[in-house]
């Protein structure tokens, strides 16, 4: 549920500000709202001091920790961290570029530029040139020497003698400078560069010793910021300090008591929001449904205070969705066997919320598993083939089997299709209604029971058109009542030509919208039915190579197959069965996603910062 919201007011004595931001910062039920937001600012410094040290902690975390630890402070130790992780890329780079002069100047060989200088003033003349490879016979000297291939068609000839003028070469050569750096040179540039950049990752893991300590450094900051921020969204004026935000509606009563018990004297006044205003969102997620915080914290998404909390409504569909998107038992026990067994690893870096989402979503894909027949892309059929211990596991699937996940035959296809198709009816109706009884007993409530009713008429034309199904005979009436109830109730007004206009008016564009959002949830179907070719394809590829090659082969096939399908499967969960919930369900709810989190002043501040 999105808790209810007060506005308060709350003065005290100025001479008490600093105990009573205390007692408010250990409280932590206020979200300040500041008087003058361009003076409610931490100093420049000190938040480019939080993101310096935020960042390196943030870097150092990935980097494994050296056996020595370096004598800086938390700040020294930040500082150094950033400029050695800017230099390794510069350093990479000049060594990556290093490495192509040598590989480029490799038929040079380890002729020196001094070398070729000191022979020149001993008076030998010495040149290069650029020379086609068919003309190679005119050239005439006393001495030459082919250094090897000068692109597609030429060699470079070293060519010398006392008078280089009297040399006869081919009219289409060309005269070649020697690089201005010699391939010693490079190759010691490259060693240096080499040494460098094991010395800068020898200086990252002794620095990864403190991260804590940095870690430490970044939230005492934070919290110092915190503070001048809040002190600064009060305002003083003749020896009163005050302050002005939101508070849930069952603390507000309490907070005079908490003062007055911590012996400040304080004015408190609390109000409802009026409806111009937008209070901060605070979602008091049920027990059951707070797996779904996990996505919600990866999203970064907020309801409006005015809107819904649908972290239940996202907990029973997200699987279901992500079951039938990733169309694999077998890949649903991956997901849910790492998630159990890394389940502390997991929690500690990324949350609770999303091991348990993980497990969840990994438990429902199983059970599909087992109504489509399908696990590393293997059915009942290929299990019974197979014989042996297979063979039984083979025939529990097809007696739990209700579709056949081959997807082999038309029927199959049509038959998970439309069932995509009543699953989006069912999800989108639901919404509707949720709407509908949010309006009651305002008549606007009925538009959108007339849409969910609408919905079920749209869901027959949608099988007809698409799975040339018959139109059935309450299909019609469906429709019929689902639009009069959205005509006369959209926008009512007491002038009833308007209301009926206005509603014809707006009735076609959102009747193809329905339509269309209908159709979408045959991503359901299409996405799991590339899963499931992929899955198979990649087996049959397996078998070919282990039976005509070699079995290695043939399990690295399986590995790297069925890895890649997992991982388009992990993107189908967030670009088909996000999206679901977040735009066609979220749409029927009339949901924007543009609430403001509910952010107390506490003492309590959060890793990333």
């Amino acid at each position: 549920m999105i808790v209810p919201m007060n506005k308060i007011f709350v003065a005290v004595r100025g001479k008490d500000q600093d105990e009573f931001m205390n007692t408010l910062r250990e409280l932590g039920v206020l979200h300040l709202v500041p008087v003058a937001p361009d003076k409610a600012v931490a100093g420049e410094q000190t938040l480019q001091k939080i993101h310096d040290l935020s960042r390196a902690a943030h870097l150092l975390a990935a980097i494994e920790p050296s056996e020595h630890t370096p004598d800086l402070d938390s700040g020294a130790a930040a500082e150094q961290a950033l400029d050695v992780i800017q230099k390794i890329p510069e350093y990479t780079t000049r060594l990556a570029a290093t490495e192509k002069q040598i590989k480029a100047n490799a038929l040079w060989g380890n002729l020196c530029r001094a070398d070729i200088q000191e022979v020149r003033e001993a008076g030998l003349m010495v040149g290069f040139f650029r020379i086609p490879v068919n003309e190679i016979d005119q050239v005439e000297a006393s001495c030459v020497e082919d250094l090897g291939p000068f692109g597609k068609s030429h060699r470079l000839l070293a060519i010398a003698g006392r008078e280089l003028d009297r040399l006869s070469l081919p009219d289409s050569s060309q005269e070649v400078e020697a690089p201005i750096k010699d391939l010693p040179t490079l190759k010691a540039e490259a060693k240096n560069l080499e040494g460098e950049i094991k010395s800068l990752e020898q200086a990252l893991r002794d620095l990864a010793n403190l991260k804590e300590e940095i870690e430490t450094e970044a939230r005492k900051l934070a919290l110092e910021a915190n503070w001048t921020v809040a002190v600064k969204s009060g305002v003083s004026a003749h020896e009163i300090y005050a302050v002005t935000g939101w508070i849930p509606e069952q603390e507000g009563g309490k907070l005079a008591n908490k003062l007055a018990q911590a012996g400040i004297p304080a004015a408190v006044q609390t109000l409802p929001p009026n409806l111009d205003e937008d209070p901060p969102t605070l979602v008091q997620t049920p027990r059951w449904a707070r797996p779904i915080e996990g996505l919600f914290q990866i999203l970064g998404t907020t309801p409006g205070y005015r809107e819904f909390d649908l972290s239940g409504s996202f907990l029973i569909a997200l699987p279901i969705f992500s079951a039938m998107l990733i169309a694999d038992g077998g890949y649903g026990l991956l997901m849910f066997l790492i998630a159990a067994v890394f389940y502390k690893k997991l929690s500690a870096k990324f949350g609770a919320p999303l091991a348990q989402l993980t497990m969840i979503i990994g438990g429902v894909s199983i059970l599909w598993g087992f109504v489509i027949s399908s696990f590393f892309g293997f059915g009942d059929a290929e299990f019974t083939a197979a014989g042996g211990l297979l063979a039984n596991i083979g025939a529990v699937l097809a007696k739990l089997k209700l579709i056949d996940g081959t997807f082999t035959a038309d029927n199959v296809v049509r038959d998970i299709m439309r069932l995509s198709f009543v699953i989006g009816t069912i999800h989108m109706s639901l919404g509707h209604l949720k709407r509908s009884v949010r309006y009651f007993p305002s008549l606007k409530g009925l538009a959108n029971l007339g849409w969910a009713i609408f919905l079920w008429g749209m869901l027959f034309v949608v099988q007809t058109l698409v799975l040339e199904l018959p139109f059935p005979v309450i299909g019609p009436y469906l429709l019929g009542v689902g639009a009069i109830l959205v005509v006369a109730f959209t926008n009512p007004q007491k002038n009833v030509l308007k209301t009926i206009a206005s509603g014809i008016g707006d009735l076609p564009l959102s009747a193809l919208s329905t339509l269309s959002d209908t159709i979408s949830y045959i991503r359901l179907m299409a996405v799991g039915l590339a899963s499931t070719i992929l899955a198979t394809t990649f087996n049959g590829l397996a078998v070919e190579l282990a039976s005509g090659a070699t079995w290695i082969a043939g399990a690295l096939v399986l590995i790297i197959g069925h890895g890649l399908n997992i991982g388009l499967a992990v993107i189908a969960l967030f670009a088909h069965g996000v999206r679901l919930n977040m735009l066609e369900f979220s749409q029927c709810l009339g949901m924007a996603w543009n609430g403001t989190q509910y952010k107390p002043f506490s003492s309590k501040i959060t890793k990333e910062i």
